[in-house]
């Protein structure tokens, strides 16, 4: 089946760059996209009393209302997405940014670029940190 994908990013052209990045990279995925932090918030603590969890959630940092690293904060608090890999996906080159983040549980932080080959380099490292974390 495809792999259940939550995309929180708040950049209509970064979100289809992603997806057509993934899907370049072979990952065969099924996408929620959510633009809004507070959306966002309320999406994730509504898929903790849901049967369909993601199995894998794409996070910007900078987003309208709640930021990344409270959602990080949520998802990682929530039993039923504990365990669901985030990566995530950020223009920020911040150094306290990815220390933060991994101290919350990020399981990857990769930088955003706003070219096309930057993208597709990262659907194939999503690629592979992805197979990397069913292991």
């Amino acid at each position: 089946r495809p792999i259940r994908v939550l995309l929180i990013e708040d950049n209509p052209g970064d979100a289809l760059l992603i997806r057509l990045a993934l899907e370049q990279a072979g990952i065969r995925a099924s996408f929620d996209v959510i633009s809004d932090g507070d959306e966002a918030a309320a999406f994730v603590l509504g898929r903790i009393r849901s049967e369909r969890v993601p199995d894998l959630v794409l996070l910007d940092l900078s987003l309208p209302g709640r930021s990344g690293k409270e959602l990080l904060g949520l998802i990682r608090e929530a039993p039923s997405l504990r365990n669901v890999p985030v990566i995530v996906l950020t223009g920020s080159e911040s150094a306290s940014d990815r220390l933060e983040t991994a101290a919350l549980g990020a399981n990857g932080y990769m930088r955003k670029g706003g070219e096309l080959e930057t993208f597709m380099r990262m659907g194939a490292q999503i690629g592979e940190l992805w197979c990397a974390l069913l292991r």
